[in-house]
């Protein structure tokens, strides 16, 4: 049996555009080397650059259909969210059962239910396999904890201040980029010496180093007050615990309401993570559109009177929204287009400093750079060369 603790060759399945954040950044996935990317047949990947999925530059890997084909250059498969959906049972169950059925070790950044998940386990041990399940619930136990228990039945509503220079990565919608965002800061400042702690706005962050944004934002019986309180205390243990240089945040969602069908559920865990803390620095991710000095100017005013903070900079995301489609089917669908054409479509002059595409050029390093020149303007982290 070949142990997940040494370097272990994986192959991706199903891939498409929810796994590209983590491909482009694919050293933090730490004692992985990822060897075959796999689309199920249809998704219209297979045979093209992994880069195909954002529309971003070319990663020099080939994505391709053939699992079975692919399962010989690999120790494990990863199987992993998609923004495509495939039925569970009958495409992607299987293929648990053919990498298990070759000697594979599993490792699993999908929500599974219970039963499965017991499935799958059951066959990995039977076949002295590993199986890494990654979907981990909170680290921050506020169950056990008599400090936290007082906070969700008392009313102690003060917030506890946060130090450290805290960066938000938010979106005006779902699918804005936000994960790449994310990953490249956390690259370009790590590069650059600087001690990071993050919070991901996916659930399954620890395996690339960092937090997941925490299961009790989520729960249905606990009251909103309490959420904002625990997230406060989350970020305050961090802080403690780690004593960093700079937190970085990322926002799940959106940060409001599109339209009256799509309402990106209404901004909620935007204003809930914006009222537990105050960012000193700020990136909000759009879609392209018809962008002017007033448009932009509408967003900062709406990000300040909801939220508490205007947006320090954009990312413009190389996507238009589809609006009949987005009516139709009740969620955002949005037009891609190459990246690089960004540079020819934005009026720079006019629309000022702060305008960039994480996946353009040297956007990503002029992004980070004017982050952390703003902080570093305010004193609140030693700029690092």
């Amino acid at each position: 049996m070949i142990s997940l603790r040494d370097k272990t060759n994986l192959l991706v399945y199903p891939y498409d555009i929810e796994f590209t954040p983590i491909l482009r950044h694919k050293w933090l996935l730490d004692g992985y080397e990822i060897k075959a990317l796999v689309s199920p047949s249809g998704w219209g990947l297979d045979g093209s650059d992994a880069g195909e999925a954002d529309h971003g530059s070319n990663t020099g890997i080939t994505v391709t259909s053939d699992f079975n084909g692919m399962l010989e250059h690999c120790d494990a498969v990863m199987f992993v969210d998609t923004y495509l959906k495939s039925d569970f049972d009958s495409i992607i169950y299987p293929k648990f059962e053919m990498a298990i059925n070759a000697g594979k070790n599993i490792v699993c950044l999908i929500e599974l239910d219970g039963s499965k998940k017991k499935c799958i386990e059951k066959k990995c041990k039977e076949n002295s396999l590993e199986f890494k399940y990654c979907r981990i619930k909170d680290s921050f136990n506020f169950e056990e904890s008599n400090r936290i228990m007082v906070l969700l039945d008392g009313e102690d509503e003060r917030i506890t201040e946060i130090v450290v220079p805290v960066i938000f990565v938010a979106g005006l919608m779902e699918r804005m980029q936000k994960f790449e965002i994310q990953l490249f800061l956390r690259e370009y400042l790590i590069n650059r010496g600087y001690k990071i702690s993050q919070i991901g706005s996916r659930q399954y962050c620890e395996i690339l180093g960092f937090h997941s944004f925490p299961d009790f934002m989520f729960c249905n019986t606990l009251p909103e007050t309490k959420k904002i309180l625990l997230f406060n205390r989350f970020v305050k243990g961090i802080e403690q615990n780690e004593n960093p240089d700079v937190i970085i945040i990322g926002i799940p969602g959106g940060t409001g309401i599109y339209d009256k069908t799509v309402t990106n559920k209404f901004g909620i865990i935007a204003y809930e993570v914006s009222s537990a803390l105050t960012p000193d620095a700020s990136v909000l991710s759009i879609p392209y559109g018809n962008l002017t000095p007033e448009s932009l100017q509408i967003l900062r005013l709406s990000a300040k009177f909801k939220f508490g903070f205007e947006p320090d900079c954009y990312n413009i995301v190389n996507a238009r929204i589809d609006s009949q489609d987005s009516k139709i089917l009740n969620k955002v669908m949005l037009n891609w287009f190459d990246a690089k054409a960004i540079k020819g479509l934005l009026n720079y002059n006019v629309l000022g400093n702060g305008i960039f595409n994480i996946l353009c050029d040297e956007d990503g390093n002029s992004m980070a750079n004017f982050i952390v020149d703003k902080l570093s303007a305010h004193s609140e982290i030693e700029y690092i060369k």
